[in-house]
């Protein structure tokens, strides 16, 4: 498995738990999914060394954009909450 595979599926397993955060948002999913997608940055920083295809690049593109779309979408769900 080379860098961008490896951070595909860092970056969908992260997804995942966001998704997940944003379907039921206890306090720890949030905490959980908050911290992950923390990391995905300075993991693709590790990665901007290495040679991506223009297909592999468009892939970790679209999947950082959904990743921060629910992020933002779990933290106005857990504001909304808050102000209950």
């Amino acid at each position: 498995m080379n860098d961008s595979q490896s951070l595909r599926g860092f970056l969908e397993r992260t997804l995942a738990l966001a998704h997940a955060a944003l379907e039921e948002p206890t306090s720890e999913r949030i905490a959980k999914a908050r911290r992950q997608a923390a990391e995905v940055f300075p993991r693709m920083r590790r990665l901007e060394h290495g040679p991506l295809t223009m297909t592999e690049a468009r892939l970790l593109i679209e999947l950082v954009t959904e990743l921060r779309t629910v992020i933002g979408a779990v933290a106005r769900a857990e504001a909304a909450r808050a102000a209950l």
